[in-house]
Order: structure tokens, then sequence, then C-alpha cells
């Protein structure tokens, strides 16, 4: 999320004691903003216009534009960034997953990417999924690694 002072490029349209909250988006969604007037303390929530940059990453055709496209996917991929790392820091947590067969944490972090990539792929969504994803896929790499070391083929 974001916070951004008003302003535009039409001085008669910017204010001084309006705040912008900038929600970062869930997959393929709008931005959830309202705007927050510092003097009376009130915020109102904004809904998407049809000027809104979800159509186009050239610059805003009209002052309604509050955020672009290539904003959205910023903070999309910070996101996702983010999440990434809470199953990184999760799963070297989880005693479930028993040994980790990385050498380093960006090992670890490799590995979380790539699953959490392959099960978005599959149309897993929700988190908690995504997680146990990506736990399934580690026991069954450690468990192909034991055989291996036992010699079971």
């Amino acid at each position: 999320d974001f916070i951004a002072e008003d302003w535009c490029e039409e001085p008669s349209l910017s204010y001084d004691q309006r705040l912008w909250h900038f929600a970062a988006p869930a997959s393929g969604r709008h931005c959830k903003v309202v705007r927050f007037n510092m003097l009376t303390r009130q915020i109102t929530p904004m809904t998407p216009f049809s000027e809104s940059s979800s159509q186009t990453n050239d610059r805003p055709k009209s002052h309604i534009t509050l955020i672009r496209k290539s904003q959205e996917k910023a903070l999309d991929d910070m996101q996702w960034e983010f999440f990434c790392e809470q199953v990184v820091q999760k799963l070297m947590q989880d005693k479930k997953c028993g040994q980790l067969t990385f050498k380093s944490v960006s090992e670890v972090r490799s590995f979380v990417k790539a699953q959490l990539q392959s099960a978005d792929e599959k149309g897993i969504k929700k988190q908690s999924d995504l997680y146990d994803y990506v736990v399934k896929i580690l026991k069954d790499v450690n468990s192909q690694n034991v055989n291996r070391a036992l010699g079971v083929t």
C-alpha cells in the first residue's frame, strides 16, 4: 500500500489537505483507492473510472486517472515478492518439512519462487493452498533424496 498527496497538473484540481491511499491489488484486480480529507478526517472510497489506467500504460488521458497499469503491476510484483518471502520464512520454521535439502537461504528462495510459479500456472490461488503445494513438493524432493542416499530406486 502507499499514500500519496493530492496533486494534478491542473492547479484548480489539486487539494493541499487531501491524501490518496492506494491498496495493492489482488492479482488481476484494480487497486483499491480511498481519499482522505485531513481537515474533516473523512475517508471517501473511490470507484474505478472508465478512464482508468487498467486500459492503457500511456500517459493518463485525463485528471481522473489515479494510477497507471505499470504502477499497479509494480504493487502486484512487490506483493508477490513479499508473499514469497513469507513462504520462505514459514518453510524454514516448519518442523513438518523436516531437514531442508538446501545449502543457503537463496536456494530456498529460488525453490519457493519456482514452486509458487508452478502452482500459480496450475490455477492454485489461495495462499494456504500455495504453501501446502510448496510443502508437498519439498517433501517429495526430500523423499527422493533419502531414497537415493539409501540406494533405493
